[in-house]
């Protein structure tokens, strides 16, 4: 290797001083072109590494299949089997927690927060109501979830919360004909009172059991696809999609929900609309 650097080397001092000879034609300076870049070549490093390759790099879809299996073994240890999406609807998982602790060796506040909750829209395969412009889906959202919470100052002030969730509403989902042409389909709000049952503990007093109502999340609206070209009259508009948002601080579906608490909402639809 040290051979061919004061090769190079030579190479080059020479051409520069002119002891080599500069060409006087194209073809001699072609030929010195050529024997420069040869001599670069030497010295690409060896143990360069080649691209990964195409397997090695990290899938977003296995990524996220990783994720909905944790989020799965989440909601069974918390009793909430996650169910299959519906046919014709949508799902979202609702998924917080959060804690506080006190400096080491600090007497201070001790928090704990979980929440998992599922809610469910199941839309009618046929609208209720039909116009050139409008289309008018039965829908039923359900709720169910658990959760806890726990606060402790560090000065004997203690409170445990526990609630359940189970709640169901009737309600409608629109498709509406826009100027482009497309349905846009508004997920109905929703919600169904006393479907959140709490029960408080403070320190050793008796518990207390309260209700709430539950609240839909509000989920966005959404743009149906049009059917492949060459379809038969009729087929349908189809949305499909798949989402996750954090869960921002300032919403709160009835919980009592402390501000360290933070999670996200997954949210999967599949779901016809059109004439």
């Amino acid at each position: 290797m040290r051979h061919r650097q004061r090769t190079l080397v030579a190479f080059a001092y020479g051409f520069r001083t002119g002891k080599i000879k500069r060409a006087r034609t194209w073809s001699r300076v072609h030929a010195l072109s050529v024997t420069a870049l040869a001599l670069l070549s030497l010295f690409r490093p060896a143990s360069a590494a080649p691209p990964p390759p195409p397997e090695a790099e990290s899938s977003l879809g296995a990524i996220k299949m990783r994720e909905y299996m944790r989020q799965i073994k989440s909601f069974e240890a918390a009793g909430l089997p996650i169910p299959a999406p519906p046919g014709n609807g949508g799902q979202c998982l609702i998924e917080l927690g959060g804690q506080v602790q006190p400096s080491s060796g600090q007497r201070g506040q001790t928090s704990s927060y979980r929440l998992y909750e599922i809610q469910r829209w199941v839309v009618s395969p046929a609208p209720s109501q039909a116009g050139q412009n409008l289309l008018v889906y039965s829908t039923t959202w359900t709720t169910s979830g658990n959760g806890t919470r726990h606060e402790d100052n560090g000065y004997g002030e203690i409170n445990d919360w526990t609630w359940n969730v189970s709640g169901t509403s009737n309600v409608a989902l629109q498709a509406q004909k826009i100027a482009s042409g497309n349905w846009l389909v508004q997920v109905p709000q929703a919600n169904a009172a006393n479907a959140i049952t709490v029960t408080q503990l403070h320190n050793s007093d008796r518990p207390k059991t309260y209700q709430q109502t539950a609240y839909a999340y509000g989920y966005p609206a959404m743009v149906a696809a049009p059917p492949p070209s060459g379809s038969p009259p009729g087929t349908a508009w189809r949305v499909g999609e798949a989402k996750t948002w954090l869960v921002p601080s300032q919403t709160n579906w009835g919980y009592p929900r402390p501000a360290y608490a933070k999670g996200s909402v997954a949210c999967s639809w599949n779901l016809a609309v059109g004439l």
